[in-house]
């Protein structure tokens, strides 16, 4: 069984005084079935210069309305800062990952020795220089042993990893900063049965 059919998108031709209008014009759909011809409107309209009427659509490289961003408003406005990322950052890994009371104690921790180094941390701040900065911070000020500072600075490279993939900055200097901190291993006692 063949059934035959035609459907045509088209726009629709108007004229206001005389003059065709060629902005924001219907876009019609007409179908011939059965040599009976239906034709109505589709709901969308678009410039006739958007148009292709070869292929009966939109010529590539025009973006929908919907989903262009609304660039009238100034980036600097919208940016949050430093410190609300992090608390976000706490908030949803904390939620995921089901911390315990005591991890969330840990990443105050962070957070107060942030605010203590530096009160307006920016993503920017933290290139080599300042991660550098953090490090000799928590060794000299807080007088913490390498691995603590090692510690510390797991925690703060995952909160900038995390920030980084939610598009909060581009700065990616902590992926490479590897900081030579020598521990000393543990001694290791050993249980006898006496």
């Amino acid at each position: 069984m063949n059934i035959k059919r035609n459907i045509i998108f088209a726009l629709e031709s108007r004229k206001k005084n005389g003059v065709p209008i060629v902005e924001n014009v219907p876009i019609r759909m007409r179908v011939i079935y059965a040599s009976q011809r239906i034709e109505f409107t589709t709901g969308y309209r678009i410039d006739v210069a958007k148009w292709d009427a070869d292929k009966q659509r939109v010529k590539n490289g025009c973006t929908n309305k919907l989903k262009q961003k609304d660039t009238s408003e100034d980036q600097e406005d919208v940016k949050i800062s430093f410190w609300e990322v992090f608390d976000e950052f706490v908030k949803e890994c904390g939620n995921q990952n089901n911390w315990t009371e005591s991890t969330y104690e840990k990443f105050a921790a962070v957070k107060n020795h942030l605010k203590e180094f530096k009160e307006d941390l920016t993503f920017e701040y933290f290139n080599e220089f300042g991660l550098n900065e953090y490090v000799n911070f928590l060794r000299d000020k807080k007088d913490m042993r390498n691995s603590t500072i090692g510690k510390q600075m797991g925690f703060l490279k995952w909160f900038l990893r995390w920030s980084f993939k939610k598009d909060y900055h581009q700065n990616i200097a902590y992926d490479t900063f590897k900081p030579k901190l020598k521990t000393t291993p543990k001694k290791v006692i050993f249980l006898t049965w006496e």
